[in-house]
């Protein structure tokens, strides 16, 4: 949960979270800029558009009302819709079709006070294309403890399944190549044998893979 408060300095006000997020070089969007100037005093929703500016990560807030009130720059770059095109929008425009109520659902689970845990989801982009994001909701109250907003925190995921699916394609392959190595072969975590190719089966006169996996690569030397 996020809970705005006023900050030691009179006219400030703080954003404390009981999550973290990286910092990115300062840089200058309009959209969130202008929105800052035309803010009333007091909007509580002033900070939170200069909290968000400057993160790499996608920051959408929706007012309890339900209205859009925050589209931070990562917001634009991710989904590639402006503030102002977005602000025109339905309230669900980025669900998936099977989900088209989900953000709806996650407003009214936030501002009734039920915890949303983090999930994977589909979104979709101006371009029509989907894109696979880590989601975090979180409630924004004031020092009073009520709840004037919903934040939605999204993180583009792709390029970390693409790194995971190269590797594993490259450990397939590798292990391919040493599955018809004639010598006996086997990779260890820390002495502890997690595979082995049909070489070293044959050569430990073990059954199958199985029978040597999960044992220590030292039991396997012959003290003799």
């Amino acid at each position: 949960a996020c809970v705005m408060s006023r900050a030691m300095t009179p006219g400030f006000w703080q954003l404390v979270c009981e999550w973290s997020f990286a910092m990115s070089p300062a840089q200058t969007e309009p959209i969130v800029e202008s929105m800052n100037e035309s803010s009333a005093p007091g909007d509580p929703f002033a900070p939170l558009a200069a909290a968000f500016l400057h993160i790499e990560d996608s920051a959408i807030v929706f007012s309890a009302e339900g209205e859009l009130v925050v589209w931070n720059p990562g917001a634009e770059r991710l989904y590639g819709y402006t503030f102002e095109e977005a602000r025109r929008k339905d309230i669900s425009f980025l669900a998936a079709p099977e989900e088209s109520g989900a953000t709806i659902s996650l407003i009214a689970r936030i501002l009734s006070g039920q915890p949303v845990p983090p999930q994977i989801v589909d979104r979709i982009g101006k371009d029509g294309n989907r894109v696979r994001i880590s989601l975090r909701v979180s409630p924004l109250a004031g020092a009073d403890g009520a709840i004037f907003g919903v934040l939605f925190m999204g993180r583009d995921i792709f390029p970390e399944v693409e790194r995971e699916n190269r590797l594993t394609e490259m450990q397939m392959r590798e292990r391919d190549i040493a599955a018809l190595v004639p010598d006996a072969l086997y990779i260890h975590r820390q002495g502890k044998i997690v595979w082995v190719n049909q070489a070293a089966v044959d050569v430990f006169g073990a059954q199958s893979s199985s029978d040597l996996v999960g044992r220590m690569a030292w039991d396997l030397i012959d003290d003799e």
